[in-house]
């Protein structure tokens, strides 16, 4: 029984090798063209051609990435054609910005909007406009240091967060004129 289980376990490593060594053959063949077509790839992706592009988040975490992911593109001696920054926290315009509680309830009521509603509402668009200021200036320093890491040599492109976020085409036709400027029509 003992030698029976020996001659079995034999027999099986066997045919392990056997298809093994088939597999081998088989994929030698393929060797040469497989290399071939890798490094055909390698130099398109290192011609003058052809530009790798950032596209990152202005969150710190993701800023890190990019530097990271730069680094990586330089060690290899691939050519980096610039930044996309996606969903930067769009500025508060100074007007509204500066204004104070006072300032927007008399705004408003200008607009019509009176009463304990326009009070309201002041005090909401007031505090509205202090966080977004706070989102900008945080996006705006992750930037800089993307913008530290690039010395300017580079292009990149702040793309505002967009209402409902992009996941259509039609999402993606909204981001044209940022990634290559108005289009006359």
């Amino acid at each position: 029984s003992h030698e029976k289980a020996a001659e079995h376990r034999h027999a099986e490593l066997k045919a392990l090798l056997d298809e093994l060594s088939e597999f081998l053959m088989l994929f030698r063949e393929v060797y040469g063209p497989l290399v071939r077509r890798v490094q055909s790839f390698q130099d398109v992706m290192r011609s003058d051609h052809s530009r790798f592009l950032v596209v990152t988040s202005p969150r710190a975490a993701q800023i890190e990435e990019a530097c990271y992911f730069v680094d990586e593109l330089h060690r290899r001696q691939l050519p980096l054609g610039g930044y996309v920054v996606n969903r930067c926290a769009r500025q508060v315009p100074p007007a509204v910005k500066d204004a104070d509680v006072a300032a927007l309830t008399r705004h408003l009521q200008k607009a019509g909007i009176d009463g304990s509603l326009g009070a309201r509402l002041a005090e909401e668009l007031h505090k509205t406009a202090r966080e977004q200021d706070a989102l900008s200036n945080r996006d705006r320093r992750s930037v800089e240091r993307l913008r530290e890491a690039n010395r300017g040599e580079l292009p990149m492109v702040l793309i505002p967060t967009l209402p409902g976020g992009v996941h259509s085409v039609r999402g993606l036709a909204e981001l044209v004129p940022w990634l290559v400027g108005r289009m006359e029509t």
